[in-house]
C-alpha cells in the first residue's frame, strides 16, 4: 500500500441500518468504503476493486455469508483478503463454522465501534506484514535464482578455463617435445649426417615450429576474444578476393598433398564483416580441410545467397567426422583432437576460434559430415550492397 493512500473495506450486509452505522464509523477513520447487499454482488465487486478487508454479514437472502466466504476463498486473487464475520447469533457452532469457511474473526451484533475498529486495524496490519514477507520471499527467490544462474555460468567459465589450460599444457608439451628431440638428434649426430638427412630434419623442424607458432597464435587470439580485447571493425569487401588470399596462404600445404582446391565463389559479392576475423576463419577452415583430406583429394569452396545473407561453404573429400564428434566440435570443454591424413597435428582450438569470430560478426557456423564421406563447414555473413556499404 502506498503511503497516504486509503485502505478499502467492503461492507456486505442487507440491512440499511447496519450499513449506515458501519459506513459512518469507518469513513470517520479514513477508510474507503465499498458496499454490497448480496453475496453475489460482493464477489463481483471484490473481483473488480480488490478490497483490503471484508466485513461480512451471515444471514443474507439468496447466498448466506458462509457460502459467500467459501466462494471468495476459491478465487486466487481474493483468497488472501481477510474476512470478518458479523452476526447477532452467538451460538458456539455458528462461530466455529465462520472460521471453518475461511473467516479470520467474528464480531457479535450489536457491534461495538471501538472493538470493530481495533480488530480491523489488527487484521489490516497483519495483512500488510504478510504482503511485506511475501515480497521479501519473492525477492529472495529471485536472488537465489540469479545466484544459481551465476553459479552455472561460473562453472562454465571455469570449465572453459580448465579446458584452455589443458590444451595449452598438452599441445605445448607435444610441440616442444618434437622440437627438443629433433634438435637433440642434430646436436648429437650432426657430424655424421648427410646433407640430405640434415635437409630432411630441418624441414621437420620448420614444420614443428610452424605448428607451435599456429598453436600460440590461436591461443592468444582466443584469449583476446574472451577478454573482449579484439575490436570489431566491420567493412565491406569482396568475399572472393579475400578467399583468393586464403588459398594462396594455404597453397603450399595443399600442393604437398596434391590436393586440388576449386574456388566457385563469384566475383562482386560483398560482405559486411571484419576482414581480419573472416580471413582467420577461412584460413582455419581451409587448413583443416587440407589436413583431413587424403593425398590427391579435392576441396571445393562455394556460396549460396540467402536473402540479405551469404552462406560460404568449404567442402572436402576427406575422412569425415562421426556424429558423436560433430556435436563436440565447437565446445571448448569437450576434447576433440584428431591427427590429419598425413600425421598433421591440430591445436584443438581452430574451430572454437572460428565459432567465436563468426559470432563476433553476428553470423552462424555449422558442419555437415559423416565418417568416410568428407565434411562441409559453412558459415553465414551479412551481405553488403556494394563496396561502399
Amino acid at each position: 500500500m502506498k503511503k497516504g493512500s486509503k485502505q478499502t473495506i467492503m461492507i456486505v450486509d442487507d440491512t440499511p441500518e447496519n450499513i449506515n452505522f458501519l459506513f459512518n464509523h469507518l469513513e470517520k477513520n479514513n477508510y474507503k468504503i465499498l458496499i454490497a447487499k448480496k453475496g453475489r454482488d460482493a464477489i463481483y465487486r471484490a473481483r473488480q476493486k480488490k478490497p483490503d478487508l471484508i466485513l461480512l454479514d451471515i444471514l443474507m437472502p439468496e447466498m448466506n455469508g458462509f457460502d459467500t466466504c467459501k466462494k471468495l476463498k476459491m478465487i486466487p486473487e481474493l483468497s488472501e483478503i481477510p474476512v470478518i464475520f458479523m452476526s447477532g447469533i452467538t451460538d458456539k457452532n455458528f462461530i466455529l463454522k465462520s472460521f471453518e469457511v475461511g473467516g479470520l474473526d467474528y464480531i457479535a451484533k450489536p457491534i461495538n465501534s471501538e472493538e470493530l475498529l481495533a480488530r480491523i486495524k489488527t487484521h489490516l496490519t497483519i495483512r500488510n506484514q504478510n504482503k511485506i514477507i511475501t515480497n521479501l520471499n519473492n525477492n529472495l527467490l529471485h536472488i537465489n535464482e540469479q545466484l544459481r544462474y551465476s553459479n552455472i555460468e561460473l562453472e562454465k567459465v571455469n570449465a572453459t578455463k580448465d579446458r584452455f589450460f589443458s590444451i595449452l599444457a598438452h599441445d605445448m608439451k607435444a610441440s616442444f617435445s618434437g622440437l627438443l628431440s629433433l634438435t637433440q638428434f642434430l646436436d648429437e649426430t650432426l657430424d655424421d649426417l648427410t646433407y640430405e638427412k640434415i635437409k630432411e630434419i630441418t624441414s621437420k623442424l620448420y614444420e614443428s615450429t610452424t605448428s607451435t607458432y599456429k598453436l600460440l597464435e590461436n591461443m592468444l587470439e582466443w584469449a583476446r576474444i574472451q577478454k573482449d580485447m579484439i575490436e570489431y571493425k566491420p567493412e565491406s569487401f569482396d568475399i572472393n578476393q579475400m578467399m583468393q588470399l586464403v588459398i594462396q596462404i594455404c597453397s603450399q600445404a595443399a600442393n604437398d598433398k596434391n590436393i586440388i582446391i576449386i574456388n566457385n565463389l563469384p566475383d562482386g559479392v560483398f560482405v559486411n564483416a571484419d576482414f581480419n576475423m573472416i580471413i582467420t576463419i577461412c584460413r582455419n577452415l581451409l587448413s583443416n580441410a587440407i589436413k583431413f583430406t587424403n593425398i590427391g583429394g579435392k576441396i571445393t569452396i562455394s556460396s549460396k545467397i540467402l536473402n540479405e545473407y551469404i552462406e560460404i561453404s568449404i567442402s572436402d573429400s576427406g575422412i569425415g567426422i562421426s556424429k558423436d564428434i560433430v556435436k563436440k566440435l565447437f565446445q571448448i570443454d569437450k576434447k576433440v583432437q584428431k591427427t590429419g591424413t598425413c600425421g598433421e597435428k591440430g591445436t584443438g582450438l581452430g574451430l572454437i576460434l572460428c565459432k567465436e569470430l563468426v559470432e563476433k560478426n553476428y553470423g552462424k557456423i555449422y558442419v555437415s559430415s559423416e565418417s568416410g564421406t568428407g565434411s562441409t563447414f559453412s558459415f553465414i555473413l551479412k551481405k553488403s550492397i556494394n563496396k561502399n556499404t
